[in-house]
């Protein structure tokens, strides 16, 4: 056998070491990630960054592989925690109750209709109010201010404002009650 020969049925450089520390390597990712499957997962990602790297003289392989492994281990705990937090994000928004069923908060189609439906009815309505009750109505409800604001505003009393709200209120009321009968 010559030496080209043996080199080549011989594992080169980072490998080698590998093979030699494999045992000691994958006890120490069981103690750390606590699971022999993930550990055993991260061993063949380090197996598979070694064929991946250039292959160079390294002062001391066996701390260069430690230090590897302590990455990809860091690197997948890190990975675990955002996972848990997204999926803690999304059970707190979506279980109402402990030993519930997930439910998603967002209203049914049907639902989400009837307020579309609803939402142009009131829109409707409120072009259709006299111009003042409109201005008051718009300023107050929507925009938010005061009645002392709206009045100052458009130069009226807050007996106006409070007027001009009461009959904005009734029209709206009025023609939600008449979609109702229809």
């Amino acid at each position: 056998m010559t030496v080209d020969q043996d080199s080549e049925e011989q594992p080169a450089g980072l490998r080698s070491h590998y093979e030699m520390l494999q045992p000691k390597l994958r006890r120490f990712l069981t103690a750390r990630l606590g699971s022999p499957a993930d550990a055993e997962d991260l061993m063949q990602d380090l197996w598979i960054k070694l064929g991946q790297i250039p292959s160079g003289p390294v002062g001391n392989p066996s701390a260069y592989l430690h230090k590897m492994t302590l990455n990809l281990a860091n690197d997948y705990v890190r990975s675990r925690m955002r996972q848990r937090g997204r999926e803690a994000a999304w059970s707190d928004v979506m279980i109402a109750e402990p030993n519930s069923l997930a439910v998603d908060p967002s209203p049914s189609p049907e639902a989400a209709l009837a307020a579309k439906s609803e939402l142009d009815i009131l829109l409707r309505a409120i072009r259709t109010l006299p111009e003042r009750a409109q201005q008051v109505f718009r300023k107050h409800r929507i925009e938010g201010a005061s009645h002392a604001e709206v009045a100052a505003e458009f130069g009226i009393s807050k007996s106006a404002v409070e007027k001009n709200m009461a009959t904005a209120m009734k029209h709206l009321m009025r023609a939600m009650q008449e979609d109702d009968e229809t």
